[in-house]
């Protein structure tokens, strides 16, 4: 298993998470929520870490907080099955005051990530909630 999350797993693009907090559904667990949208174009899922300044001031405790969601998604993230047809795009955001101990992480992630799977299997055998539609551009 590798030691990092490859350069291409990471969600970087603007337009994406766009589009992944227009159209994005929503898994809560804990403090933890997870924000992703089904794709269907060819590529890998891809996974994104926020943290708010509403929760923690100081950057140094906003990028451990990452550092830490990142590590537990590394350690859990073949719980995700890929889907051949179906890709995700997924944002977790850390939505607590506390600082989170890594071992509650690694214990939520799996939860998040079953929950994530089963939702995206639903989707994938239902055709008629896949949304083809463009975006409204306001």
């Amino acid at each position: 298993m590798p030691f990092a999350i490859p350069h291409n797993i990471k969600l970087k693009s603007r337009k994406s998470i766009e589009t992944l907090f227009t159209s994005g559904k929503v898994v809560r667990k804990g403090a933890v929520r997870a924000v992703y949208s089904p794709i269907s174009s060819a590529g890998n899922t891809q996974v994104g870490f926020s943290v708010s300044k509403r929760f923690f001031k100081k950057a140094v405790d906003r990028n451990r907080v990452k550092r830490v969601m990142r590590e537990a998604y590394r350690l859990n993230q073949q719980v995700l099955e890929s889907q051949e047809t179906t890709h995700l795009n997924i944002m977790f955001i850390y939505q607590s005051n506390k600082l989170p101990d890594f071992k509650v992480l690694n214990e939520l992630f799996p939860k998040i990530l079953k929950e994530l799977n089963s939702k995206c299997l639903l989707t994938a055998t239902d055709s008629s909630t896949v949304d083809d539609r463009p975006l409204k551009t306001d």
